[in-house]
C-alpha cells in the first residue's frame, strides 16, 4: 500500500530541492501543517481514504486510458472529457484531438476564472460558453466571485444536459467533482457513460511540471499550500480512473 504522506514529501523535496528553494540539510518529512483534507477546495469526500489504494499512477506513467472515443468518433457522444493529473499533458492532448476533430477545446480553468476574461473574449469562445454565462444565472451570479470549483461543476452538468450539434472537448482535472456525495451538482452515474480520456503521466512528473509552470521563485509555504491543493486534486482523479476502469473491466 503507498504511503500518500511519504509521496507528498517526496514530491515536494525533489521539487523545492531542483529550485534551490532549500538545501541539502533541509527538507519536508511530512505533510506537517499541510494536511490532505485541509486543502479541499471546498469540497469535503469522507470517503477518500476508504477507496481502493491502487494508486501505482501517482508514481509511476502508465498508458492513457480511453473509454468510449469510438462513440465520439461516431457522433453518439459529442462531448469528449480529457482529465488527468496536473502538469500531465491534458491540454496538449485535447489541443491535438481538437484539431483532429475539428471541435473546440474548452478548458475548466477557464470557466473557473471568467473575470479574468471580457464579454469581447468569451464571444470569441466556443458557443456553448457564451450560452453558459448567459442562461446560467447560478455562473452570473458568482461570475465575480471566488466560487471557482462550483461553476466548473455547474458548466459540466450544464454541457452533459445540452442537446449539442456539435462536438466539443472538456479538459480538467475538475472532472473529479463527479465524486462530491454532498451537494452534487454533477452526477456520476451520468458522467461515467460519456467518453473520457485519463492521462496516465505519472503524479510525481505531473507535479514537478505543474509547479514549475510558475516561473516565480516561492517560499517554502507557498509552495506546500499551492502543492496541497494539487496534491488532493490527484487523488481524486486516481479514484475516479480506478472507479471508471473497474466499470468497464466488469464488461
Amino acid at each position: 500500500m503507498i504511503n500518500n504522506d511519504k509521496i507528498f514529501a517526496t514530491e515536494m523535496n525533489v521539487y523545492a530541492c531542483s529550485q534551490g528553494l532549500f538545501g541539502p540539510d533541509e527538507g519536508v518529512e511530512t505533510v506537517g501543517d499541510f494536511q490532505l483534507g485541509d486543502c479541499n477546495n471546498g469540497h469535503e469526500d469522507p470517503d477518500l481514504d476508504k477507496a481502493e489504494e491502487s494508486n501505482e499512477n501517482l508514481i509511476f506513467t502508465i498508458d492513457d486510458e480511453c473509454y468510449k472515443l469510438k462513440e465520439f468518433e461516431n457522433g453518439k457522444y459529442n462531448i469528449l472529457f480529457v482529465t488527468g493529473f496536473s502538469g500531465s499533458g491534458k491540454t496538449t492532448l485535447g489541443g491535438e484531438l481538437s484539431k483532429k476533430y475539428h471541435c473546440s477545446l474548452i478548458q475548466l480553468d477557464d470557466i473557473m476564472t471568467p473575470d479574468m476574461f471580457t464579454d469581447s473574449d468569451f464571444n470569441k469562445m466556443d458557443p456553448i460558453i457564451c450560452e453558459f454565462f448567459k442562461e446560467n444565472e447560478y455562473a452570473k451570479l458568482h461570475r465575480n466571485e471566488h466560487k471557482c470549483y462550483d461553476l466548473a461543476e455547474e458548466f459540466i452538468n450544464y454541457v452533459m444536459n445540452k442537446q449539442l450539434s456539435h462536438k466539443i472537448i472538456v479538459e480538467g482535472v475538475q472532472i473529479w467533482l463527479s465524486l462530491n456525495d454532498k451537494d452534487n451538482i454533477i452526477n456520476y452515474k451520468q458522467l461515467k457513460t460519456y467518453p473520457i480520456i485519463f492521462k496516465g503521466t505519472a503524479g510525481i512528473t505531473s507535479t514537478i511540471r505543474a509547479l514549475k509552470r510558475d516561473k516565480k521563485k516561492r517560499t517554502m509555504y507557498k509552495i506546500a499550500h499551492k502543492y496541497s491543493y494539487i496534491f488532493t486534486d490527484n487523488l481524486k482523479i486516481e479514484k475516479l480512473r480506478n472507479m471508471i476502469k473497474s466499470e468497464y473491466d466488469k464488461h
